[in-house]
């Protein structure tokens, strides 16, 4: 699973100012496209957002960061288990996993990362629920303030 190319990453990751506006701006794009019942191409805007949220990740690591990596992924999660595309999903759960390891201190919520789980394993529809309830529109969280 890779949605950046390579030419893109390294833009973004040398013009970090750069960064930030282009995840919103995808965000708000992914988001459009789930409320239009477009799954492909939510879950592709998704992955090129979820890909710059680790290159966020790797550049300022700590908790704001996290979160937008593992709610990233959580909305890349949402738009592939609508599309059918569960395997996906397991694979996004591994490689989220994965880069979570390789972080000094976690500190995302189990909630957080039960989400995911429910979405790879689990019902999808509770899922999106759980999402919802818990945050309706990523791109509008105050939580995120650089």
């Amino acid at each position: 699973m890779q949605f950046l190319c390579h030419s893109h990453r390294l833009h973004l990751s040398e013009n970090p100012a750069e960064l930030l506006p282009a995840w919103r701006r995808i965000c708000t794009q992914g988001h459009e496209a789930l409320h239009e019942g477009d799954w492909r191409r939510a879950a592709i805007l998704f992955g090129n957002a979820w890909e710059m949220s680790d290159i966020l990740l790797e550049q300022n690591p700590g908790p704001s960061e996290q979160r937008r990596y593992v709610d990233t992924a959580t909305e890349m999660m949402r738009a592939l288990a609508d599309g059918q595309q569960r395997l996906h999903c397991r694979q996004l759960l591994a490689r989220v996993l994965g880069r979570l390891e390789r972080e000094t201190q976690i500190y995302c919520s189990q909630a957080a990362l039960s989400i995911l789980r429910e979405f790879a394993f689990g019902n999808p529809e509770a899922a999106t629920r759980r999402l919802q309830e818990r945050s309706p529109v990523i791109s509008q969280r105050p939580a995120y303030l650089h």
